[in-house]
């Protein structure tokens, strides 16, 4: 990936998905675009919903409060919230978490 690609996709995000998306929404979002399309390019990634309540949430641990993180069920009504606004795409669902995919919404470009 290239650094306009980038640059477009982090623009992209931010002028067409934040808008539309809830705090919560943006960070879990946001954790799935830097894990699947940002780390290696691929329009996959898998993860669990325990790990993206721990994960989402690990930078403000101590620091805003003494939260233990994301409840679940915060963590489940936002994925379905997301899914419905048609940003992610759930393509399978196994013992080792969901499977999210990249969906191409418009014209903007998703993780």
């Amino acid at each position: 990936m290239d650094a306009k690609e980038l640059i477009k996709i982090v623009k992209d995000v931010i002028d067409y998905l934040s808008p539309l998306q809830t705090s919560t929404e943006q960070c879990i979002y946001n954790y799935l675009l830097r894990w699947s399309y940002l780390e290696n390019g691929k329009n996959q990634v898998q993860v669990g919903d325990r790990t993206l309540a721990k994960e989402v949430s690990k930078p403000a641990k101590g620091k805003l409060s003494k939260s233990k993180g994301l409840a679940l069920s915060t963590v489940s009504d936002c994925i379905r919230d997301l899914v419905k606004k048609g940003h992610v795409d759930i393509i399978e669902i196994n013992r080792n978490g969901k499977i999210y995919n990249r969906v191409p919404l418009r014209n903007y470009v998703m993780f």
